[in-house]
């Protein structure tokens, strides 16, 4: 089995190579590794022109896409203790202005191996544009891309999210 590692101080993180690839969990939206989102060719092969980078600070040097795509960067460490409700608006607002930007458009969530921080984001942005409940945004990334699991702070934080959308729906639907 092929691995790629990614080496920080003393610490180094291995993706077993049958995570290394895009799932595309409605159209043009997708989540990725790092590595997969990341290489110019896969990107292009894509067409990806957006890119959600979902990864903590120290990764910023590593997490560069070629310069024809654009980036948005939340520096969120895979923590239960890390707070990713407060990108949950700003991530769903600049994947949604991407999407309405052209027909053309793809964007690609990544963190390091797709697991956690990007499904995360995802399910946020499915609840917020598509008006899914976190349980069908859930089973719905998951039945996209399989090895989806949020961590349980991050399934604590949908959870609120949910809540505060629905509050947003009744007051908007006064």
């Amino acid at each position: 089995m092929t691995r790629y590692a990614l080496k920080r101080r003393s610490q180094s993180w291995v993706c077993p190579d049958y995570l290394l690839q895009a799932n595309e969990i409605i159209p043009r939206l997708y989540i990725a590794d790092m590595y997969t989102a990341t290489d110019a060719p896969t990107l292009e092969r894509l067409r990806i022109t957006h890119v959600v980078s979902v990864v903590f600070d120290d990764f910023g040097n590593i997490c560069t896409c070629p310069s024809n795509v654009k980036q948005l960067s939340l520096p969120i460490e895979d923590k239960s203790s890390s707070d990713m409700s407060r990108y949950f608006d700003r991530a769903v607002e600049w994947i949604q202005n991407a999407m309405d930007e052209d027909e053309n458009v793809n964007v690609v969530v990544h963190c390091m191996c797709g697991i956690s921080r990007s499904p995360t984001i995802v399910i946020a942005y499915l609840m917020a544009t598509q008006g899914m409940s976190l349980s069908d945004s859930l089973s719905h990334v998951k039945t996209k891309r399989i090895i989806s699991r949020p961590n349980r702070g991050f399934m604590n934080q949908l959870a609120y999210y949910e809540e505060e959308l629905k509050g947003r729906a009744a007051v908007a639907g006064r």
